[in-house]
């Protein structure tokens, strides 16, 4: 007999270690468990189940079913919560958790009918939280045949009170630390607050993160920028302050008041957590609402002491909002959701259905959502299901990467000369940018499917590259990593190490020049001729949006569905036809016609003045 669990975490751990010892247990998502202790179980293969137009296919279901329940929610009551004098609306908060938890539990359903049909035997499944009816809403499910173990969901709900406890603990020793290293700040007025600048974008290199020149350009006006990035490492630590930013961890950002205050804020949580636990029913949606209190409340005295004008999100992909967004709603201040990635417009090979985006965007708390370009922000706007009146603003902001785009202002041979890099005349330079996969394990604990570039796509893109420099004598490449080659939850290609390998041919004879991971992104743009990346990459959208040579390569000869078709101006299909697109690159045979991708690419401009415009004018439209 098989067992399915929709999470293994730190206290169902316990019960399907036992249950192992006489069943299968297949488990979709562990959470909060170190990889050793999932060696007793079975992972449930969503990589093996389906493929990436199932997948696609099941997410647009899935949305499809959303919208419906989304009916039954424009006609209930605000769930409100008064803490430190304020009512703080997580209606929106706690309906984006939803449908996330939503999402993941249809997919498990879906993943799990799918293993038992293969596999046949017997089978049964853990009642998740979302099994039952919630309130006014139905949540609709695909039918599983599965049947229920309903008594040995307890350990799921217990887990879910105490990762909602987790935040009051770290508020009450953050109350009474008298030890700690962050300082409360003097009483002063800032132009923002700016979270969510994770520790990965922050690499050990000086140049890799330059929002400093954003900062810079936005305090040049009327806007100082208070930075709280996401538990930086040391070297980030030391990059901040070597580049004067005034910043602390977003994790410790309650140290930044005064203890009387501290303690004040402390004692209303408290009262305002009573009176949810008394007027909510003891559902799994208490605990997330006691948990959006914690961590949201904390802000409503930082916000009120420093008077920020807006509190910007900064993310490069698609997470939901932070309950600290509620809570500076519901004090006035600006919010903004800035998703700077690119890595939106998906493909697959036979379906039209190409929106992969997580369902939490259908319902975003911010007021206002900044994207790179208009084709950006259609994929995003198709999926909010809420009436106009709840929906975000949208603004375009351009492509920003993680760095200094000044880079793209100097021309690529002088910066290859700078950089103490040795051509010949004739050379051609093409900057290669990777995307690593994620291994599986790591697949499965942030619950991704079929990988959209596997590993054997990334083995073939380097064998292709490898190919141009047999067959082009006067092409070289500039190979920037993304991510550093001892990361764990990646793994890279042997054609990719081949070429990285300063062992090798290729870089011994400066046919390679590889780059660190943490290497400006926009510097090796600049440098190339041509910047050439996987279907599709921020740095080829960059490198057109500056008039300059970018292109996408299909290596598997596959990618033939996807949104904005624009983009297939841009892309070959196979060893053959980049063979023939570089040659006639080398023989300046080849011109893009650079408007037809202006709605894909975003506005032509300095990216730093229209952030300067955009954080600093309200209601300006871009």
């Amino acid at each position: 007999m098989t067992i399915y669990f929709s999470t293994i975490n730190p206290v169902n751990y316990v019960l399907a270690r036992v249950l192992a010892l006489f069943f299968k247990i297949v488990y979709w998502q562990p959470e909060n468990v170190p990889e050793s202790w999932l060696r007793h179980f079975e992972n449930i293969g969503a990589e093996d189940l389906m493929n990436l137009d199932q997948w696609y296919s099941t997410s647009e279901e899935i949305h499809s079913h959303w919208t419906n329940t989304i009916a039954t929610w424009e006609q209930r009551p605000p769930l409100m919560s008064r803490a430190c004098g304020v009512e703080i609306d997580f209606t929106d908060t706690w309906f984006q958790w939803l449908a996330r938890a939503y999402e993941r539990h249809y997919f498990f359903l879906k993943l799990s009918q799918m293993r038992v049909a293969r596999e046949g035997g017997s089978a049964y499944r853990v009642s998740t939280l979302l099994d039952a009816r919630q309130e006014n809403l139905i949540l609709r499910f695909p039918e599983n045949s599965l049947k229920v173990l309903y008594f040995l969901s307890f350990a799921d709900r217990l887990w879910l009170w105490i990762k909602a406890f987790r935040p009051l603990a770290k508020i009450f020793i953050q109350t009474f630390s008298i030890s700690s290293k962050i300082k409360p700040l003097e009483q002063k007025k800032y132009g923002a607050f700016w979270v969510g600048i994770s520790t990965p974008e922050m690499a050990d290199g000086p140049s890799r993160l330059d929002f400093s020149a954003i900062s810079r350009q936005a305090g040049a006006s009327k806007s100082e920028i208070y930075f709280l990035p996401n538990t930086p490492s040391g070297s980030c630590r030391a990059w901040l302050k070597e580049n004067n930013l005034t910043w602390a961890p977003f994790t410790q950002s309650f140290l930044l008041i005064p203890f009387y205050e501290r303690l004040k804020t402390l004692l209303s949580i408290l009262g305002a957590s009573l009176r949810l636990i008394f007027s909510l029913p003891l559902s799994f949606n208490a605990p997330c609402v006691l948990s959006f209190l914690y961590q949201g409340a904390p802000w409503i005295p930082l916000l009120h002491r420093f008077k920020p004008q807006v509190f910007l999100s900064s993310i490069s992909a698609s997470w939901p909002d932070l309950p600290a967004v509620a809570a500076a709603n519901a004090v006035g201040v600006r919010t903004v959701l800035w998703f700077y990635g690119s890595n939106i417009f998906r493909y697959n090979s036979s379906s039209e259905r190409l929106a992969e985006l997580d369902i939490a965007h259908s319902v975003p708390v911010s007021k206002e959502i900044w994207v790179w370009s208009r084709e950006a922000e259609i994929e995003y706007s198709r999926r909010h299901v809420r009436l106009p009146e709840f929906r975000p603003i949208f603004r375009i902001i351009g492509p920003v990467m993680c760095g200094n785009a000044g880079f793209l202002e100097t021309s690529a041979s002088l910066l290859r000369k700078n950089e103490g890099i040795l051509e010949k005349p004739g050379d051609f330079f093409i900057s290669v940018f990777d995307v690593p996969a994620i291994t599986k394990i790591s697949r499965a604990r942030w619950g991704f499917g079929p990988a959209p570039y596997p590993i054997e796509m990334l083995d073939k893109f380097f064998a292709d590259l490898i190919y141009l420099l047999e067959e082009f004598p006067q092409v070289k490449l500039i190979l920037k990593p993304k991510r550093t080659a001892n990361d764990p939850t990646r793994e890279y290609p042997p054609n990719m190490a081949k070429l990285w390998n300063p062992d090798e041919s290729y870089v011994k004879n400066a046919r390679v020049i590889a780059l660190d991971h943490t290497a400006d992104p926009y510097q090796a743009v600049a440098m190339a001729d041509l910047c050439l990346g996987l279907p599709f990459t921020s740095p080829v959208l960059v490198a057109l949006n500056k008039r300059r040579l970018g292109l996408y390569h299909d290596p598997l000869n596959t990618i033939w569905r996807f949104r904005p078709q624009a983009l297939s101006l841009v892309m070959t299909h196979g060893r053959d036809e980049l063979r023939m697109r570089v040659a006639e690159m080398l023989e300046n045979r080849w011109e893009i016609p650079f408007h037809e991708f202006e709605s894909v690419v975003g506005p032509v401009g300095d990216p730093l003045s229209r952030f300067n415009n955009l954080i600093n004018n309200p209601q300006l439209s871009i």
